[in-house]
């Protein structure tokens, strides 16, 4: 079925777009001295399983397994770390304590979805947004928060774990995690990160590489691109999410973020900041006329806190993903939006302290 949506960006601001894009990717990466997820192939002995490390692995710790309907994906029942802080992955494959598929009685589910920032890159289990956010602000024990994020996967392969098993789960919720940083690339093509991954090839969604292929020994498999523009395929993939979520009686949550620069680093980078406001704007407009979608913008209370990298971000490497105290921010901003939205009662006391 075809996805008919309110008019998207002009071509003028589609070039904009893709510039604002390059040079936000440059900024940031410029502030990590650990670059962006990148990955190689080497087959594990004795098993079916082709593990998949990230480069420079030996200081995050961080590996995965090809999936040849996600591209890749974490290890069940794996314990490791992250930048030496603690990590686990449950039976099913989550990076979260073990749940049962079907929903106890009386019970309420988040499900998250997301990348390495929602997956917790760099800190321990217990410190991400989403286990913050059900041990220490949600109403008693009638709320469970599942974390689904896996470390570089884009939009494009949220939305098919959601189809395949996120909704197993019976969530009440669904927060989807947007990083405008790298999240419009990432559905863009078939390769990202040095590996192959499934790719939505029009605004009807048609599927293409799947079963994605493994990777090569040498060279690398043929390149496919989207027909569309990644803006336009965003908005879609999130529509049609919101659209199934409501058909399940849940609801859908953006939780938008990637603008928003420190002080310091704004004044030096005005202008491009103007373009990705002008971007982000449209995004904003897109996204909230669709039907059961919730849209919150991180970077507006990041911008009304005037926080700074030293402060949210991973300290002394300047990494632009988020610390403790960082995840505690954002499960502080997310309680509240959620409590502002009807969705949940929140607990009273703050959890957010420097």
């Amino acid at each position: 079925m075809a996805i008919h949506l309110d008019p998207l960006p002009s071509p003028r601001r589609k070039t904009q777009f893709r510039l604002a894009a390059v040079i936000l990717g440059l900024v940031l990466g410029a502030l990590a001295s650990v670059g962006l997820l990148k990955l190689r192939a080497t087959v594990f002995p004795s098993t079916q399983w082709l593990y998949l490390y990230e480069e420079g692995h030996e200081k995050t710790g961080h590996r995965f397994i090809h999936d040849e309907r996600l591209g890749w994906r974490n290890i069940p029942n794996w314990t490791g770390t992250t930048f030496g802080e603690p990590l686990s992955i449950n039976s099913q494959g989550l990076r979260d304590r073990e749940y049962s598929i079907t929903k106890p009685a009386g019970k309420r589910r988040i499900l998250v979805l997301g990348d390495s920032y929602a997956w917790g890159y760099g800190v321990r289990n217990s410190e991400m947004f989403s286990e913050v956010l059900e041990d220490r602000l949600l109403p008693g024990d009638s709320w469970q928060v599942i974390n689904a994020a896996v470390s570089g996967w884009g939009t494009d392969q949220q939305y098919l774990f959601l189809q395949d098993a996120g909704f197993n789960y019976e969530p009440n919720v669904v927060v989807v995690s947007f990083f405008f940083g790298n999240d419009f690339r990432e559905i863009s093509s078939s390769h990202q990160y040095a590996l192959d991954k499934p790719v939505f090839m029009d605004r009807d969604l048609t599927l293409a590489n799947v079963p994605v292929p493994r990777p090569r020994k040498e060279g690398s498999n043929p390149l496919i691109e989207t027909n569309v523009h990644s803006f336009d395929l965003g908005v879609t993939i999130l529509q049609r999410m919101a659209a199934d979520c409501d058909k399940r009686k849940c609801q859908l949550v953006v939780l938008k973020f990637g603008t928003y620069l420190d002080p310091a680093t704004r004044e030096k980078t005005k202008n491009m900041i103007d373009t990705l406001a002008e971007i982000s704007d449209d995004f904003a407009a897109a996204l909230r006329a669709v039907p059961n979608l919730a849209y919150l913008d991180l970077d507006e209370h990041f911008a009304a806190r005037n926080l700074t990298y030293e402060k949210i971000g991973i300290v002394p490497s300047r990494d632009f993903h988020w610390n403790a105290y960082g995840h505690k921010t954002v499960a502080s901003i997310l309680a509240e939006f959620l409590s502002s939205q009807g969705i949940i009662e929140t607990k009273r006391q703050p959890v957010v302290s420097p």
